[in-house]
Formats: C-alpha cells, sequence, structure tokens
C-alpha cells in the first residue's frame, strides 16, 4: 500500500481511529461509526495519516429516542493517492462540541458554516468567522430555525468581531463591484500596500444549495449541480456523477471516461482564457483584451461544435456522457 508523505495510509489510520467499522465498498469507500467524544482524537489520527478533508456537514437522522429530531455529523477524508475515502458518522449531542480545526485545520470553515446552519457550537473558545449570516443577525442560530421561529437567542457573540482601527481602511471587493457574477465579498484591510486581514462573506448570495440537493434524484440533481455555475459545469458535474457512481457500485466505460476527460480540458482551457481577458481588462489593457475574447469566442464555439454546447452543459450525465 502506497505510503504518504508523513508515513500514515488509510489502513494505517483505521488502525488507530476509536470507533468502528460500519460499511466499506469495493470502490474505495469506508464508513466508520464515532461516538461524539472520539472526534477530538479521530482528527488528531486523520492528520498524522496525512488524510485531505473533502467536506463535513451535518444531517437531520429522524426522530431521536425522545421524539425530537436528531442529526448525525458527516466527517468526510480523502486519501487521494489510495484513491479512497474515509466517512466518519457521530451523533450530535446537545451542548458544546469537539473543536476539530485544531487538528485539521481545514474544517474551520465546516464548523461555521454548521454553527450558523445548526447550532452546533465546537469548544475552544475560537471566534467564529460569518459565513452565510449577514452582519445584525446575532441571534440566528441556527439559520433555519432562524428562519422559521425567529432564531435562537445566543448568551454571548461567538463571531470574531468585524474591526479596522488606525490608520487602516477596508477595501471593498465584491460581490458586485465589478460585474454581477461575484458572489463573495472580500473585505481587504490593508493601509495602503500591506495586507492586514481579511474578512470573507457569502451571505449576499447564498442560495441553500446543498439544502436544495438534499431528498432529489441523482438525475435531477446533477441538472441543479451542473447549473449553479455555469462557468464549471464540467467539473461539478463530473464530480457529483463520480460521487453516486462510487455509492452506487455504478462503473464507467472507459470509452466516456475519456469523452469526460476532453470536456474537462476543453473547460479548464477556456476559463484560463477568459481570466487571461479579465486581467487585461483589469490592468487596462484594452487591445489585449480585445484579441483575447477574440480567441474566447473561438474556443466557446469549439465548444458547440464538439458537444452541442458553448458552455458544455448536458455532456456528463450519471454513468456515462
Amino acid at each position: 500500500m502506497t505510503e504518504l508523505s508523513d508515513g500514515g495510509t488509510l489502513a494505517w489510520a483505521l488502525s488507530r481511529l476509536p470507533g468502528r467499522a460500519q460499511s466499506s465498498s469495493q470502490t474505495g469507500v469506508v464508513g466508520w461509526l464515532l461516538d461524539p467524544s472520539e472526534l477530538s482524537a479521530s482528527a488528531a489520527v486523520l492528520a498524522a495519516a496525512g488524510g485531505r478533508v473533502a467536506d463535513m456537514f451535518v444531517v437531520e437522522t429522524g426522530p431521536g429516542p425522545t421524539g425530537a429530531t436528531s442529526q448525525e455529523r458527516l466527517l468526510v477524508v480523502a486519501f487521494d493517492r489510495e484513491n479512497s475515502y474515509l466517512i466518519l458518522r457521530s451523533e450530535v449531542t446537545p451542548g458544546v462540541q469537539p473543536a476539530l480545526a485544531a487538528a485539521l485545520p481545514a474544517l474551520y470553515l465546516e464548523e461555521c458554516e454548521i454553527f450558523e446552519l445548526w447550532g452546533v457550537l465546537p469548544g475552544g473558545g475560537q471566534p467564529l468567522n460569518r459565513v452565510l449570516l449577514p452582519p445584525g443577525r446575532e441571534a440566528g442560530a441556527p439559520l433555519r430555525m432562524a428562519d422559521e421561529v425567529g432564531g435562537r437567542a445566543l448568551a454571548t457573540e461567538v463571531r470574531a468581531p468585524h474591526v479596522v482601527q488606525g490608520e487602516a481602511f477596508e477595501f471593498p471587493v465584491g460581490p458586485v463591484r465589478g460585474v454581477g457574477q461575484e458572489s463573495l465579498y472580500m473585505g481587504l484591510v490593508t493601509t495602503g500596500e500591506e495586507l492586514l486581514d481579511v474578512y470573507l462573506a457569502w451571505f449576499h448570495k447564498h442560495r441553500g444549495i446543498e439544502q436544495q440537493l438534499a431528498g432529489m434524484e441523482p438525475e435531477h440533481a446533477l441538472f441543479l449541480v451542473e447549473r449553479c455555475e455555469g462557468l464549471g459545469a464540467v467539473g461539478n458535474a463530473l464530480a457529483f456523477a463520480r460521487a453516486v457512481e462510487t455509492a452506487s457500485d455504478t462503473q464507467v466505460e472507459a470509452a466516456c471516461e475519456r469523452t469526460r476527460s476532453v470536456a474537462l480540458e476543453l473547460e479548464r482551457m477556456y476559463n484560463h482564457v477568459a481570466a487571461t481577458a479579465a486581467l487585461c481588462q483589469s490592468t487596462g489593457l484594452g487591445v489585449g483584451q480585445a484579441q483575447v475574447e477574440m480567441l474566447l469566442e473561438e474556443w466557446l464555439r469549439l465548444n458547440a461544435a464538439a458537444f452541442g454546447h458553448r458552455y458544455l452543459f448536458n455532456v456528463v450525465t450519471i454513468g456515462g456522457v
């Protein structure tokens, strides 16, 4: 089995993880069940094993023993060199939850989002960033409850304060500063040259895509996934299709994989061309922008000739093309 850079492998991690195996498949997906008290130790093992955080989210699992709706946390970790995934499941219990970002820093954003969606507060006292909630929604935890019944009051504010002091100022970028396609606000705190801090905010165009996908048939969900970001239609659709194919043990023919690769490469290249045109525009190179945009138009016409759509929609399907 291939050794990872710091000596760990999936098998190495499984031999040291608390909890127990829940499931496994021939496609390299291993399910693992944890007690909530074992999360911190598990995060340390995964960090030592060199696992890459793919995602972490909370789902409803139906009524619990008391009749109230229960939730489950899913942590997905990829072992890329082995082409394997480890999915750790644990029940969400009342009260403050273990903070996993100390061992796996990539989980910090996920912990911030889970708090705003579900009110699951990580311990450790580290201030949380705003992800989905705009300023002024101090009592909005979780977001779903806030929208339905007015929110849950917080005893103390747990989010990091938004402060700009001294000679620094906040230079705003997005969500609609240059063109309407921007969906992220970036507040660059600077004194002119030195970048002191960055505030990121998603709430301007939060569309609840994950919530919309819940319960949909895979074929219908693929349509939404593909169109949530038009310039990444192939990449997003392919990632979703492969996830469904892995979960259902669906085999894809080699010819279909080659066709997918061609479409993905066309998408990558035309996005590079579009980015080059945008760089010319932002730096006042009007002639260069026009020349590159002519090349972009030729590339989009090539997409249409090869796959029937300028932006390569409807190329990827579940199990094929």
